[in-house]
């Protein structure tokens, strides 16, 4: 069970939430590893998208068609899917067209 910290600064004996920060920054500071965001590698370049503004960012084209996207062979669907998430994840909104 983890220690709780008490007021006076004193735990009772097991790892506290400071301890367990400067554990994490020395073992990444000495194995040298950083973590930095995904990097898209360029797959959606092909799927024509239009500027909405600034604050929302663009639309995919009405001619992409996420189902076809998913029916991707696996190397290029993968590829497009893993593009795909690191673009959803940028603070502007993706917009699809829903149709029948």
């Amino acid at each position: 069970m983890p220690s709780i910290a008490t007021s006076n600064g004193h735990s009772n004996g097991s790892t506290t939430i400071a301890d367990l920060k400067q554990q994490q920054q020395s073992s990444s500071s000495s194995s040298g590893f950083t973590v930095e965001p995904l990097k898209a590698s360029g797959a959606l370049k092909k799927y024509p998208r239009i500027p909405l503004t600034t604050a929302l960012g663009e639309q995919f084209d009405k001619s992409v068609r996420l189902k076809e996207i998913l029916a991707l062979p696996r190397e290029e669907g993968d590829e497009v899917l893993r593009d795909l998430a690191i673009l959803g994840k940028q603070p502007f909104i993706l917009v699809y067209t829903v149709r029948s």
